[in-house]
């Protein structure tokens, strides 16, 4: 109000139009933190590791989307190393290329 005095304007229409848009200048000022933050975009439950760059791809993928590299289809007879992330045959006890053990951990 002082500073609308002081450029010869309305006082009092200043601080009228201050009071009733104060509080939506508020409001806005307060829609950026209020939007919505995006959630994990991508789950990796259930994915598996490209058998050349490791990177994790859907298992029903023929071409890995990383590396470009052609992916056979999932053998079920076999799983990926915890450590290397190689596929292994099942009954395997250790990792050939590791030596990873794949019930309990690594080789001691």
């Amino acid at each position: 109000m002082v500073i609308a005095n002081t450029k010869e304007r309305s006082g009092c229409g200043w601080f009228i139009a201050g009071c009733l848009l104060g509080p939506f200048a508020l409001v806005v000022a307060a829609l950026p933190s209020l939007k919505k933050t995006p959630q994990s975009t991508l789950s990796t439950e259930g994915y598996v590791p490209c058998p050349e760059c490791r990177e994790l791809v859907h298992p029903q993928a023929k071409k890995c989307k990383h590396c470009g590299s052609e992916l056979l289809p999932q053998d079920p007879t076999k799983k990926p190393c915890g450590s290397c992330k190689r596929l292994v045959s099942i009954n395997e006890e250790y990792c050939p290329v590791c030596g990873y053990n794949l019930g309990a951990g690594p080789m001691p």
